[in-house]
């Protein structure tokens, strides 16, 4: 297909529509308002005027010969007084801003970023830059230039990166190629908006199945239909952190692309904040702050009931499964690894400093885990402690197999297979890390009911 003949399927975006399906909010702004007043710390604009004149209007006033004076008129010319008008004090969620004012802020709400390491955002009055550092593994830096619906974009900017795309927020329609972006979706409040997603196999958002009938899948057998993503009328498509030679395709006919690696943060709270990413495009900042901060604050509950825990009454743990006859295990320095430790484990592998996975042979796992007190994050297929032996019999050698202290997080399954931890579990650390408490210290936890985690039976 070429370029041309794609570029003539992308559909209306939604953001084109937006006058049939949102009404279009008028934004005013106060005459003579102070720009240090408005301008944010985070704004990097060096030529904000000082003031904001009020619009003239020459009709209603006196000239030098001398006019009829309006009546009840404050203006010692005759000419009309202009009412006095607000400031943003919020950011506009739904529809565009029909009158931009130079030197306004359109984003009083704001994100700042305490955990999440590989993406950044900066304001500038009328837009806003979204750089990820690596928008998949080994990628190059890019940035995503954000618009103020009913502004103009600019004609320069000064970004951390080569820009990608130039999208008008708040966006109206998404697809995406991720399980891990949907609670987030959902948490802001914007499942409307949802327009696709790669596969609706993996799914386990009751909210999203609801919509299944509205919904479009552009990758139902796993690679990306570049012709049914165009024509779902979408006005950006995210990416689950992983390169595909169909972005390329969809960019040069005008979809634009939005990495998300979400997955590449190191810590439970980094990857939590990824929320803060989501809601740039929805201008929903102050709702992702807010949830965010819950759950930091859930999860800090949870570190300190588990702080009190003395080094020699941390049970020992080990993760992973083997694969096709290389085991996979949690990286020292990992989220998981992170997890363990929040929880007060002692993790097996604690003194690695692989951010990801370790990939080594059984032989070595046996050697560093083969006395571990328990065992997580295995295989989800396990259904019982015989059938991992028969699987692979040296699991029968693991000290945490023969007392059953083997824990896999598929409590909560769809018909399909797909797991809900790999789908909430990003979003809700503070649930992911009760569990392990409640796995490793059961005393301390006595009132928490096991959210993904359940024990793999004789």
């Amino acid at each position: 297909m070429e370029k041309g003949q794609v570029a003539a399927m992308v559909a209306t975006p939604h953001t084109a529509r937006r006058s049939t399906r949102r009404p279009a909010i008028a934004l005013v702004i106060t005459a003579g308002l102070i720009a240090g007043a408005c301008a944010s710390d985070d704004d990097d604009s060096d030529d904000v005027a000082a003031t904001v004149p009020a619009p003239a209007d020459d009709a209603d006033s006196d000239d030098a010969d001398g006019g009829e004076e309006d009546a009840g008129s404050d203006d010692p010319d005759g000419g009309e007084a202009d009412a006095p008008v607000e400031t943003p004090t919020a950011n506009l969620t739904d529809g565009c801003v029909e009158s931009v004012v130079e030197g306004v802020d359109y984003f009083p709400e704001k994100v700042e970023l305490e955990y999440a390491s590989n993406f950044s955002v900066s304001y500038h009055d009328t837009y806003k830059i979204l750089t990820i550092d690596e928008p998949f593994p080994a990628g190059e830096a890019e940035s995503y230039v954000l618009v103020q619906c009913g502004a103009d974009a600019p004609a320069e900017v000064d970004a951390p990166a080569p820009v990608a795309a130039t999208i008008d927020v708040p966006i109206g329609g998404l697809l995406s190629s991720s399980t891990t972006h949907l609670p987030f979706i959902e948490q802001l409040d914007r499942i409307d908006d949802l327009v696709g997603v790669s596969s609706l196999g993996f799914v386990s958002s009751q909210a999203v199945l609801d919509r299944s009938g509205d919904l479009i899948e552009y990758a139902s057998e796993g690679a990306l239909d570049t012709e049914v993503a165009l024509t779902a009328g979408a006005d950006a498509l995210m990416t689950g952190g992983t390169d595909d030679e169909g972005h390329q395709v969809l960019r040069d006919a005008g979809l634009p692309v939005v990495a998300n690696a979400e997955w590449l943060e190191p810590t439970p709270l980094g990857r939590a904040e990824w929320i803060k990413y989501m809601s740039v495009l929805f201008n929903e900042e102050a709702a992702a702050t807010a949830q965010f901060e819950s759950v930091e604050a859930d999860y800090d509950a949870v570190v300190a009931l588990a702080a009190g825990v003395a080094d020699g009454e941390r049970p020992s743990v080990m993760t992973g499964v083997d694969f096709d006859g290389t085991y996979f295990a949690a990286g020292g320095d990992s989220y998981v690894a992170s997890l363990i430790a929040d929880a007060g484990g002692a993790y097996v592998w604690s003194d690695n400093t692989e951010t990801g996975s370790l990939s080594i042979d059984l032989e070595a796992q046996l050697e560093r885990g083969g006395d571990a007190e328990i065992w997580i994050n295995g295989s989800t297929f396990w259904t019982s402690l015989d059938g991992m032996v028969e699987e692979e019999p040296r699991y029968g050698e693991f000290a945490a197999q023969q007392s059953g202290q083997v824990w896999v997080y598929n409590r909560i399954q769809n018909e399909n297979g797909g797991v809900d931890y790999f789908e909430r579990g990003v979003t809700r650390p503070d649930l992911v890390l009760a569990d392990l408490l409640k796995i490793f210290h059961p005393e301390l936890a006595e009132d928490h009911a096991f959210e993904w985690y359940q024990q793999v039976p004789a």
